[in-house]
């Protein structure tokens, strides 16, 4: 998950899924690697925050 509006263009080339909640932008990653990845760009693993998202 990463603020709306920040640059996220590499986490998003590693997600099968992106939406909006609320001032966030939830990304659904590949694999571990592309999790580990995208929280060394700056974003906050779900289980983390307090948004809560379900498929």
């Amino acid at each position: 998950m990463k603020e709306k509006y920040t640059d996220h263009a590499d986490i998003l080339q590693n997600s099968v899924y992106h939406t909006s909640r609320g001032s966030n932008t939830v990304f659904m990653m590949q694999d571990r690697l592309s999790a580990e990845q995208a929280v060394e760009q700056g974003a906050t693993p779900l289980a983390d925050s307090d948004t809560s998202f379900r498929l």
